[in-house]
Protein backbone atom coordinates (compact mmCIF):
# COMPACT_ATOMS: atom_id res chain seq x y z
CA UNK A 1 0.00 0.00 0.00
CA UNK A 2 2.85 2.28 0.89
CA UNK A 3 4.42 1.70 -3.15
CA UNK A 4 0.99 2.80 -4.33
CA UNK A 5 1.31 6.15 -2.55
CA UNK A 6 4.60 6.77 -3.08
CA UNK A 7 4.03 6.20 -6.94
CA UNK A 8 1.02 7.91 -7.25
CA UNK A 9 2.53 10.80 -5.87
CA UNK A 10 5.46 10.70 -8.05
CA UNK A 11 2.88 10.40 -10.90
CA UNK A 12 1.05 13.60 -9.37
CA UNK A 13 4.43 15.53 -9.31
CA UNK A 14 5.25 14.59 -12.74
CA UNK A 15 1.82 15.28 -14.10
CA UNK A 16 2.09 18.63 -12.44
CA UNK A 17 5.51 19.23 -13.95
CA UNK A 18 4.53 18.60 -17.73
CA UNK A 19 1.01 20.11 -17.04
CA UNK A 20 2.63 23.55 -15.59
CA UNK A 21 5.28 23.29 -19.00
CA UNK A 22 2.55 22.65 -21.56
CA UNK A 23 2.21 25.51 -24.22
CA UNK A 24 5.12 27.24 -22.50
CA UNK A 25 8.31 29.07 -23.69
CA UNK A 26 10.45 27.32 -20.88
CA UNK A 27 11.20 24.19 -20.66
CA UNK A 28 13.82 21.67 -18.61
CA UNK A 29 16.32 21.70 -21.21
CA UNK A 30 18.56 24.42 -22.33
CA UNK A 31 16.44 26.26 -25.15
CA UNK A 32 16.14 29.88 -26.72
CA UNK A 33 14.08 31.82 -25.45
CA UNK A 34 11.71 33.97 -27.31
CA UNK A 35 12.70 37.13 -28.82
CA UNK A 36 10.60 39.38 -27.28
CA UNK A 37 11.30 39.20 -23.29
CA UNK A 38 9.59 42.41 -22.29
CA UNK A 39 6.38 42.71 -20.23
CA UNK A 40 3.12 41.51 -21.67
CA UNK A 41 -0.54 42.24 -21.36
CA UNK A 42 -1.60 39.97 -18.25
CA UNK A 43 1.95 39.71 -16.48
CA UNK A 44 0.01 42.12 -13.91
CA UNK A 45 -1.83 38.66 -12.65
CA UNK A 46 1.70 36.71 -12.26
CA UNK A 47 3.61 36.29 -9.24
CA UNK A 48 7.55 37.94 -9.53
CA UNK A 49 10.51 35.62 -8.98
CA UNK A 50 13.93 35.65 -10.01
CA UNK A 51 16.27 34.62 -12.89
CA UNK A 52 19.37 33.34 -11.46
CA UNK A 53 21.85 34.76 -14.13
CA UNK A 54 25.17 32.29 -14.52
CA UNK A 55 27.17 33.60 -17.76
CA UNK A 56 26.56 37.03 -19.60
CA UNK A 57 28.13 38.49 -22.91
CA UNK A 58 27.99 41.33 -25.26
CA UNK A 59 28.09 41.02 -29.24
CA UNK A 60 28.70 43.86 -31.69
CA UNK A 61 26.77 43.36 -34.74
CA UNK A 62 28.55 43.44 -38.05
CA UNK A 63 26.07 46.15 -38.87
CA UNK A 64 26.45 49.89 -39.56
CA UNK A 65 26.05 51.73 -37.33
CA UNK A 66 27.05 48.50 -34.87
CA UNK A 67 23.85 46.84 -33.33
CA UNK A 68 24.63 45.10 -30.00
CA UNK A 69 23.11 42.28 -28.30
CA UNK A 70 23.16 40.87 -24.78
CA UNK A 71 23.32 37.14 -24.52
CA UNK A 72 22.07 35.59 -21.05
CA UNK A 73 22.42 32.43 -19.53
CA UNK A 74 21.08 30.97 -16.15
CA UNK A 75 17.96 29.33 -14.74
CA UNK A 76 14.56 29.55 -13.26
CA UNK A 77 13.53 28.41 -10.06
CA UNK A 78 10.82 26.25 -11.61
CA UNK A 79 9.36 24.96 -15.35
CA UNK A 80 6.23 27.33 -14.74
CA UNK A 81 8.43 30.07 -14.42
CA UNK A 82 8.53 32.63 -17.40
CA UNK A 83 11.50 34.56 -18.41
CA UNK A 84 10.97 38.62 -18.58
CA UNK A 85 13.36 41.41 -18.98
CA UNK A 86 13.76 45.01 -19.45
CA UNK A 87 16.00 47.06 -21.25
CA UNK A 88 16.35 51.43 -20.14
CA UNK A 89 19.06 53.88 -20.68
CA UNK A 90 19.72 56.72 -18.78
CA UNK A 91 21.74 58.94 -20.92
CA UNK A 92 22.69 61.48 -18.56
CA UNK A 93 25.09 59.08 -16.64
CA UNK A 94 26.15 56.51 -19.62
CA UNK A 95 24.26 53.46 -18.15
CA UNK A 96 22.06 50.94 -19.78
CA UNK A 97 20.34 48.70 -17.21
CA UNK A 98 19.11 45.33 -18.19
CA UNK A 99 16.56 43.96 -15.19
CA UNK A 100 16.32 40.11 -15.78
CA UNK A 101 13.56 38.26 -13.84
CA UNK A 102 10.34 35.96 -13.90
CA UNK A 103 7.20 35.57 -13.68
CA UNK A 104 4.71 32.42 -12.59
CA UNK A 105 0.90 32.16 -12.23
CA UNK A 106 0.55 32.34 -7.81
CA UNK A 107 -2.08 29.25 -8.13
CA UNK A 108 0.88 26.70 -10.16
CA UNK A 109 1.76 23.30 -8.82
CA UNK A 110 5.25 22.78 -9.88
CA UNK A 111 8.03 20.51 -9.64
CA UNK A 112 11.02 22.15 -7.72
CA UNK A 113 13.46 22.30 -10.28
CA UNK A 114 15.55 24.44 -11.89
CA UNK A 115 14.64 25.38 -15.80
CA UNK A 116 17.74 26.27 -17.64
CA UNK A 117 17.62 29.05 -20.52
CA UNK A 118 19.75 31.00 -22.50
CA UNK A 119 18.30 34.53 -24.32
CA UNK A 120 19.75 37.25 -26.26
CA UNK A 121 18.26 40.77 -25.98
CA UNK A 122 19.00 44.19 -28.52
CA UNK A 123 20.65 46.91 -26.53
CA UNK A 124 20.46 48.71 -29.98
CA UNK A 125 23.33 50.85 -30.59
CA UNK A 126 25.39 53.25 -28.97
CA UNK A 127 27.42 56.59 -30.40
CA UNK A 128 28.64 57.07 -27.32
CA UNK A 129 30.16 54.37 -24.63
CA UNK A 130 27.42 53.02 -21.95
CA UNK A 131 28.08 50.57 -19.10
CA UNK A 132 25.63 47.63 -18.61
CA UNK A 133 24.35 46.36 -16.01
CA UNK A 134 22.33 43.62 -15.24
CA UNK A 135 19.82 42.90 -12.37
CA UNK A 136 22.31 46.30 -10.87
CA UNK A 137 25.73 44.46 -11.33
CA UNK A 138 28.03 45.96 -14.03
CA UNK A 139 28.57 43.04 -16.93
CA UNK A 140 30.71 45.33 -19.37
CA UNK A 141 30.37 48.23 -21.79
CA UNK A 142 29.67 49.21 -25.34
CA UNK A 143 29.79 51.84 -27.41
CA UNK A 144 33.15 53.87 -29.23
Amino acid sequence: MRSLALSLTALALVGAALACGAGDEQGPSPTPAPGDLSPRPGDERLQRGPAFIDQTSMVEMETYPPQYRLLLRGSLPTPCHRLRATVSRDEAQGVIAVEVYSLVPPDAVCAQLLAPFEASLSLGSAARRYRVLVNGQPVGSIGP
